[in-house]
């Protein structure tokens, strides 16, 4: 792997650990990294896992990212 893959591997796994830990923006930049497929295989069902923990905490980025995969 190149060393920008690795770098975003890392970056990945810090924020999972944050968001696992209950932390409503690192589990928004989670899901947004699952949806995109950003240092971490693509999967929109762990995306939108990610952004309705952070939606029950209240963060409003993860409320509009919600909404949308309703529209």
């Amino acid at each position: 792997p190149e060393e920008g893959d690795s770098l975003l591997n890392e970056e990945f796994l810090i924020l999972k650990r944050k968001a696992d830990a209950g932390e409503a923006e690192a589990q928004f930049q989670v899901g947004l990294r699952y949806r995109g497929g950003k240092g971490v295989g693509q999967s929109y069902a762990s995306a939108l896992r990610y952004f309705t923990l952070s939606a029950e905490r209240g963060h409003p980025g993860a409320q509009t990212a919600l909404a949308m995969q309703y529209e």
